[in-house]
């Protein structure tokens, strides 16, 4: 879906668009093997096609948001997505303001939602 997406953006627009961020909301674990969804997952992330991260919501298995997003895994306390969809509106709007091939400054995580820490 990211690649058909892009490739939509291209042809309307004629620019190459921004690297999509995919999110993955779970509150639990898998029921069968992810090793290849992870595997594709890694693949597109090298190939700078797509940004994978993980929200975990309690109950959720964080070795395997870990598997699917490795460092970008969010946590968050209680089911108030509030904040977390405000974090990402506010990444984007940070995104869409820099310029090609400069960095955009970073939000903060606010609110209800964690970055786990990995000890």
């Amino acid at each position: 879906m990211v690649d058909v997406r892009s490739d939509f953006y291209k042809r309307s627009a004629g620019t190459e668009p921004y690297k999509p961020w995919v999110f993955l909301v779970s509150d639990g674990g898998p029921s069968d093997d992810i090793s290849a969804v992870a595997n594709e997952i890694k693949t597109m992330e090298n190939d700078r096609k797509v940004s994978f991260r993980s929200l975990g919501v309690p109950g959720y298995d964080m070795a395997t948001l870990r598997l699917l997003s490795g460092e970008k895994v969010f946590a968050l306390e209680g089911v108030d997505f509030a904040s977390f969809f405000d974090w990402v509106a506010k990444s984007m709007r940070s995104v869409s303001h820099s310029s090609p091939g400069e960095k955009p400054q970073a939000v903060p995580v606010e609110g209800n939602v964690k970055i786990p820490d990995w000890d």
